[in-house]
């Protein structure tokens, strides 16, 4: 077992609290991720692990509907493990997902799927339109998208009319799954994770601090905002996949 995926069971009092999932990038290159969702997506393990413990694990599964998750610090890869757990979440059930971007400072889902960032959260936040208005489905699959939209991030409010925008999302989809801001934006952070069932956290594997993700934990705690688990990401390793799987 590696040491970084143990700092993460140790930021928890119970592994089932704070369950833990490590995403790689392989031999340090980053994941190329796909312009489009399609049917023979394939399923990575560990996001395909993510999904159980927060969905559909059966009776160790958080049973979580609607899920915030939002990246310790500022990276590169914002975004990409919500997209891909939105992607896989879509493959796994036949029930209907929707995937949200709300960070306003760092859109990048739009990006991710390769569609254009039109009106999308931003504009729903800011105007009596709902969300559902402004959402998108990817191909012929069950997976919808809401881009962040063009609206800049000062004018978003953290209000009851953005609350209500975001508490619509539950009536129209199964699971609603929101690429969150970087938690150093904690009142975003905070007021998003109210609204959720819970947050993942984000943690980057090779410069977030342990002792900066204890304290953004506890922070999350004590403002009633449950943690459902975090994930490792960017994690390399130093020798080839197979060699590791047989000595791991």
């Amino acid at each position: 077992m590696s040491r970084n995926f143990e700092l993460l069971q140790n930021l928890g009092r119970e592994p089932k609290l704070f369950s833990s999932a490590a995403f790689p990038a392989r031999n340090g290159t980053e994941r190329q991720a796909p312009k489009l969702f399609t049917s023979d997506f394939g399923v990575d393990p560990e996001i395909n692990q993510l999904c159980q413990r927060l969905f559909v694990g059966g009776a160790n599964a958080a049973e979580a509907r609607v899920v915030t998750f939002c990246s310790v610090q500022p990276a590169a890869s914002e975004g990409q493990i919500c997209a891909y757990t939105a992607m896989t979440l879509a493959a796994r059930v036949n029930r209907t997902v929707c995937v949200v971007d709300s960070n306003l400072r760092s859109p990048s889902l739009h990006r991710f799927f390769g569609v254009n960032n039109q009106s999308g959260f931003s504009e729903a936040a800011t105007s009596d339109s709902t969300l559902t208005c402004h959402a998108r489905q990817i191909g012929d699959s069950n997976l919808t998208l809401i881009t962040a939209g063009r609206m800049p991030d000062s004018q978003v409010a953290q209000s009851e009319s953005t609350a209500c925008r975001l508490r619509e999302l539950r009536l129209h989809f199964d699971y609603v799954l929101i690429n969150g801001p970087t938690v150093p934006d904690r009142g975003q952070a905070i007021f998003l994770g109210r609204l959720s069932d819970g947050i993942v956290l984000i943690l980057e594997a090779n410069s977030t601090r342990r002792d900066t993700a204890m304290r953004v934990r506890a922070e999350m705690e004590q403002a009633n905002v449950p943690v459902l688990g975090a994930v490792l990401n960017n994690r390399t390793f130093p020798i080839p996949d197979s060699l590791y799987a047989k000595l791991f």
